[in-house]
């Protein structure tokens, strides 16, 4: 199989196997809804120091505007992906699903090498302790992370940033920040490593803490700036809610292994796929038109040329006498006076030999 057949069919597997993520995500959301339902009152009582900052707790409106948020998010960030091919911004359009969809089995086979460490940290989604809660509290302080995470860690420092770059480059304006026109690839890593190690530093209590949360804000960042802030969403929600759909099967291990050998091969993908991080050799645009008219007209030259040994003309036009010719792309002669053709291989006395001279002519 060629290399290029090869990458297209990992293309297309990471497109499905996201689509499956992302229908498991929200199938386990509305299986836990009723019993958050159930238990609002509980749910109130929850501190937004489990799943953001500050200890504020019993707010029917911070709990509400939390839970439509978070479902206002879901609807856009999931239309976003049968949205037109020719999408305008970033997180919408067709056409991105299968660099996105790479990009999201990059993000599990970073879940999975957190996972290895993860259950030993209490606060971690993975850990046993979290996993022991009831689901209404699983449910709820997912939802609160993915948001709180969304905003206050990508969503406001990166648009931050990206209004200050484009303002120091004087080109400011509604399109260029929705669409991150910030410049070269190097910006755009500068841009990711700032978002990714400032908040690791702040929220890590400890070294297993701050590596968690760097491969995790890392590759978030990445999709953010590659796929936009709802597809970056969309992968924080799916990997958040897969880990509590996984631990409902643990009392049935047939399905928990088919399940386990599901993200193995994901994360294979994911293996695979780690050349969407590098950028593709693009050539650099020459704003100079000078110049852009030099590298046409050698681009035409090395393309059409025709040997010197080929290249006969007449003395003068057999039509009107003019000792000037254009010679076309096919080696005929035109006159320039009165424009008569003359055939490249055509019989006649000729006694001037053109010699291609100058940058082109070898």
């Amino acid at each position: 199989m060629a290399k290029h057949d090869f990458n297209e069919l990992i293309g297309y597997i990471s497109y499905y196997f996201g689509v499956i993520y992302v229908v498991i995500a929200i199938i386990t959301l509305l299986y836990i809804l009723p019993d958050v339902a159930s238990h609002y009152h509980q749910v109130l009582s929850i501190s937004t120091s489990k799943y953001a900052f500050g200890n504020i707790v019993k707010e029917p409106a911070i709990t509400i505007s939390i839970i439509a948020i978070f479902f206002i998010f879901i609807i856009i960030s999931t239309g976003s992906m049968f949205s037109p091919v020719s999408g305008k911004y970033p997180s919408f359009g067709r056409s991105g699903n299968i660099v996105f969809f790479r990009l999201f089995s990059i993000a599990i086979l970073a879940q999975l090498i957190i996972s290895l460490f993860s259950v030993d940290l209490p606060g971690s989604a993975a850990s046993d302790l979290f996993l022991k809660k009831p689901l209404y509290y699983q449910w709820f302080v997912m939802g609160g992370s993915v948001i709180f995470q969304s905003i206050f860690f990508q969503l406001i420092p990166i648009s931050a940033m990206i209004v200050i770059i484009l303002m120091a480059r004087k080109s400011f304006s509604r399109t260029n920040f929705i669409n991150m026109k910030i410049g070269s690839y190097g910006t755009k890593v500068a841009v990711v490593i700032a978002a990714t190690i400032i908040p690791s530093i702040i929220f890590s209590g400890s070294v297993y803490e701050f590596v968690s949360a760097l491969l995790t804000f890392l590759i978030l960042n990445i999709i953010y700036l590659k796929s936009g802030f709802f597809r970056a969403f969309m992968v924080n929600f799916t990997i958040s809610f897969i880990s509590i759909f996984s631990e409902l099967f643990t009392s049935m291990p047939i399905l928990s292994d088919v399940f386990t050998v599901f993200l193995l091969v994901t994360a294979f993908i994911g293996v695979m796929s780690i050349s969407e991080l590098i950028p593709a050799p693009k050539l650099v645009q020459n704003t100079d038109p000078d110049q852009t008219k030099e590298d046409r007209a050698r681009e035409y030259a090395l393309k059409n040329r025709i040997a010197a040994d080929m290249l006969w003309i007449r003395s003068a036009c057999p039509s009107c006498g003019n000792v000037t010719f254009h010679v076309k792309e096919d080696g005929d002669l035109e006159c320039t006076n009165c424009h008569h053709m003359v055939e490249r291989n055509a019989i006649g006395d000729f006694n001037v030999h053109v010699v291609m001279k100058g940058p082109y002519s070898r």
